[in-house]
């Protein structure tokens, strides 16, 4: 979809890119070819709020708990580090990123004030 809302926020745009990109590829790899991604953009309040959901397998409460770790993959090959620089980009803006509960659609949320 490209109907996302335009939000003026102070964002490093370099950095938040990363966010993104770091975000859409483990969505695409949970999916494969035929899953789903959405991505929203919003203003909520005074913070700048993006969710990212996909249609791929539910990640187990063992593994959500440690999913933005340095160095914690479940991936054969994986340096577990992707979500780990996600969650230290979105800290240095500031805001929060947490995983929605397991058996519920799986939606990462990115809050930014």
């Amino acid at each position: 979809r490209r109907d996302l809302e335009q939000v003026d926020h102070n964002l490093d745009p370099l950095l938040f890119s990363s966010v993104i990109k770091n975000l859409v590829i483990n969505a695409v790899e949970a999916c494969g070819k035929k899953g789903t991604i959405d991505i929203s953009v919003r203003k909520n309040r005074s913070a700048l709020v993006v969710e990212l959901t996909d249609s791929g397998a539910d990640i187990p409460s063992p593994i959500a708990d440690h999913i933005f770790e340095p160095f914690f993959s479940t991936k054969e090959g994986g340096y577990g580090l992707g979500l780990a620089i996600v969650r230290r980009i979105v800290e240095l803006h500031g805001g929060e990123i947490r995983l929605s509960k397991p058996g519920t659609k799986k939606t990462f949320t990115i809050t930014i004030p």
